[in-house]
């Protein structure tokens, strides 16, 4: 199933002739540098939390704060420039700002009950959190728009489900279009939620079929929604074991993990209450982790779907080695080649290897952290979203990417390519609207919706991003308009069409087109920003 949405709610294409200098000099924030949040549940009114430096293991800033006092949920907004935080004991999301040394935190939502799992949604700048009203849990969504007159407040919900009972564990699809919640005691269905604004049903929820198959007495503790809304996968808790329980929203079926067995299989492995699980892009891979039971240490692991139900298998890092004591507060990083996690015992954050399983970093932590249950890692070392990732290999065996792209340089925004095929031409594209898997052209896909704005030659000097890729596979800028003579410095104005300017508050996908060998052409990944 393919995705298209428009990213921006609101046209941007006026002259650009009177609006650029206006533009410029309004000023766009800058990007800030790599750093991990980590939120905590402790007693007291103020609980702690850190931000984590994960290239040199080092803390950034901590604090104590009401704002995150049972932080059950955090997330980098906005192009990474601000920290998002749920307090579950006080109802409250607020942002932290600047997201570095010296944070602080502002109110921005009281909820009308206790507020879990929080998920921004870029394409229609949208927060998300489950609401405990005392009533029912009611999914809510606030408005994530800084420039509109509703900013912060709850503009809609879903009202609350009674027949599932509590409901702590949710997400929300990588398109922002279906939402997802498990039930803590699983009775063996879930609930679906219409998150499309523009569907009929929106904020409607509908139960699954009931699946069997399942411990007497089984916790649901994780949610994750495939990139092409078509799987879900939910994390059940048993003393024991934890088990992957997937179910197929195309279908509309429970996937069996081993058709050839009697009755409902699902994937199990013997490794107790599971905590979280986050799917691997481009994969049909996941990284998992869980506390253990009474007689076995936390654990986490690569978990592989396999290409069919039965042929799934798990690697679980660091056997035996007892440093992954009730690991939870799962975390990606950016391009999700290593994964975050906080461990107690003694209390850490730890950066992982999600190929290798090695521990590249060890963050010790103050004896009285209470449990860590949330974290988020700022987008580094891009800003903005990557999708239809991986591209299709070029002639070089590589996939184009521009995942090294950032908020730097005198433009707006810096575009980087990498791993291109050497010595071939190209040039930046850019869009409103992202469709994946995308359009199948020549050797790979074009993932912009039209009208596709072209950075060459026919859109003028300074619009023109044409460059080369050198021996190594960096994209050298031919056209002067690289501060750093690689990539592109992209300016305020857009190429016509769609014309216009890039605002602040507006969201854009971008992508490279390239020569590839013989008459052959190319693509990279897409990169969706959001403009602040």
């Amino acid at each position: 199933m393919s995705r298209q949405f428009l990213l921006n709610a609101a046209s941007h294409f006026l002259a650009p002739v009177l609006l650029v200098g206006a533009l410029l000099s309004m000023g766009f924030a800058q990007g800030p540098h790599q750093a991990i949040f980590l939120g905590s549940s402790t007693s007291g009114g103020a609980d702690p939390w850190w931000l984590i430096d994960p290239f040199t293991g080092t803390l950034i800033d901590s604090g104590a704060d009401v704002a995150t006092n049972n932080c059950f949920g955090a997330s980098f907004a906005h192009g990474d420039q601000q920290l998002l935080a749920l307090s579950s004991f006080d109802d409250t999301l607020s942002v932290g700002t600047p997201p570095g040394l010296g944070m602080g935190f502002t109110l921005l939502t009281n909820f009308m009950g206790s507020p879990y799992g929080l998920v921004v949604d870029p394409w229609y700048q949208r927060y998300f959190a489950m609401v405990n009203t005392g009533s029912g849990f009611d999914l809510q969504v606030v408005d994530g728009n800084p420039n509109s007159g509703t900013y912060g407040q709850v503009i809609a919900s879903s009202g609350p489900l009674l027949a599932l009972g509590l409901i702590e564990r949710w997400n929300l699809s990588p398109p922002g279009r279906i939402a997802v919640a498990v039930p803590a005691l699983f009775n063996g269905t879930l609930a679906v939620y219409d998150t499309d604004p523009s569907s009929p049903g929106y904020m409607t929820a509908l139960s699954t079929p009931s699946t069997s198959g399942t411990p007497g007495i089984a916790i649901g503790t994780s949610v994750a929604i495939s990139a092409d809304e078509s799987m879900v996968t939910v994390v059940l808790a048993a003393s024991v074991e934890t088990l992957f329980v997937r179910y197929d929203l195309l279908a509309g079926a429970w996937v069996d993990a081993d058709p050839a067995m009697p009755g409902m299989q699902h994937i199990s492995i013997p490794l107790g209450i599971g905590h979280r699980i986050r799917l691997l892009p481009g994969s049909n891979e996941a990284i998992v982790c869980g506390a253990g039971h009474s007689s076995q240490h936390g654990w986490i692991g690569r978990l592989d779907f396999g290409v069919t139900p039965d042929q799934w298998s798990f690697t679980e890092f660091g056997v035996g080695s007892g440093q992954f004591s009730d690991a939870n507060a799962l975390s990606l990083s950016p391009d999700s080649a290593y994964s975050f996690i906080g461990v107690s015992g003694p209390p850490r954050g730890l950066v992982i290897d999600n190929q290798t399983g090695s521990v590249i970093h060890s963050v010790a932590l103050p004896s009285s952290t209470g449990s860590l249950v949330s974290s988020s890692w700022r987008g580094v070392p891009g800003s903005g979203d990557l999708f239809c990732v991986p591209a299709a290999p070029n002639s070089s065996g590589q996939s184009t990417t521009l995942a090294q792209s950032d908020f730097s340089g005198p433009g707006l925004f810096h575009l980087e390519a990498r791993q291109g095929p050497p010595l071939q031409f190209g040039y930046f594209l850019m869009s409103a609207g992202l469709e994946e898997p995308g359009l199948a052209v020549s050797q790979g896909f074009l993932c912009l919706k039209a009208p596709i704005g072209r950075y060459n030659s026919v859109a003028g000097p300074s619009l023109n991003s044409l460059g080369r890729f050198d021996a190594s596979g960096t994209f050298q800028n031919l056209s002067g308009t690289s501060s750093v003579f690689t990539g592109f410095d992209l300016p305020a104005a857009a190429p016509s069409p769609p014309g216009g300017v890039i605002w602040p508050g507006s969201t854009w996908a971008f992508q490279l087109w390239h020569r590839d060998q013989g008459n052959a052409s190319n693509f990279s990944d897409a990169l969706v920003v959001q403009f602040y």
